[in-house]
């Protein structure tokens, strides 16, 4: 899952209590990185610490609100104390809700794009600030192929992809004189936890769904990328989904 040699390399991962973001911080770990990974809950610091923890790479977990700009600038200066720089930020925090348009609270709404788009946008303006311009440095953004599409039912969750493949463009633009890749993975359904939180799962259609391993290796192609190499973006489905153009 781990494919490529990132040994030494300084990663900090949000979103990383389950799914996506613990499998990145594996598969991180794997290839030699050191992983710092924000969490939400003790629990989830205890199970993603003893996996970290059978690697050779240091790792650091940091209970964070990506919501908050106070956390998330406290979380890159605890890294910056440790470790000295971040050679890759993953963004993969991201929350869900079903409601439509009509239906939607102001507050919903808000929280959402707090973490869904401005939290990414904090994460990053302030991870660049210790990001070296030179030697491979990657930003990744974990978006979803609702940030290609609109869909019934997730219009909020729809308008914060959307805005996060906005920011992701116009970030590789300004970052263009530099060696800091920026890269997008847009996955249609995923079978994690949040999924099956707000979805029923066909057991009889298990093609339908991506496993947490294809975000994750996709991922791990990107991060090992030379810095000559951009690939913006990355779109996967299920084979057998149907695709809108």
């Amino acid at each position: 899952m781990g494919a490529g040699d990132l040994k030494g390399k300084i990663a900090l991962v949000t979103g990383a209590s389950r799914g996506i973001g613990k499998g990145i911080c594996l598969g991180l770990a794997e290839s030699g990185a050191n992983v710092v990974a924000t969490v939400r809950t003790e629990g989830a610091r205890q199970n993603l610490f003893s996996e970290l923890e059978s690697f050779a790479s240091r790792s650091l977990i940091v209970d964070c609100d990506v919501g908050s700009e106070e956390e998330i600038v406290a979380t890159v200066e605890r890294t910056r104390a440790e470790f000295g720089k971040i050679d890759i930020l993953v963004c993969n925090a991201g929350v869900l809700f079903q409601s439509t348009v009509a239906e939607t609270s102001t507050d919903d709404w808000d929280n959402l794009m707090n973490v869904n788009l401005r939290g990414v946008f904090i994460s990053i303006r302030e991870c660049l600030k210790i990001m070296p311009e030179r030697g491979g440095s990657k930003i990744l953004l974990i978006s979803s192929n609702s940030g290609k599409w609109g869909q019934v039912g997730v219009s909020a969750y729809c308008a914060s992809k959307f805005g996060l493949m906005g920011l992701a463009d116009s970030l590789s633009q300004e970052l263009k004189e530099t060696e800091i890749g920026v890269h997008v993975i847009c996955p249609g359904r995923v079978l994690t936890d949040m999924a099956m939180d707000l979805s029923e799962i066909p057991d009889s259609d298990p093609v339908e769904w991506l496993e947490v391993e294809d975000i994750v290796n996709s991922a791990m192609f990107l991060l090992n990328l030379p810095p000559r190499v951009i690939v913006p973006e990355i779109f996967i489905h299920p084979r057998f989904q149907i695709v809108q153009k």
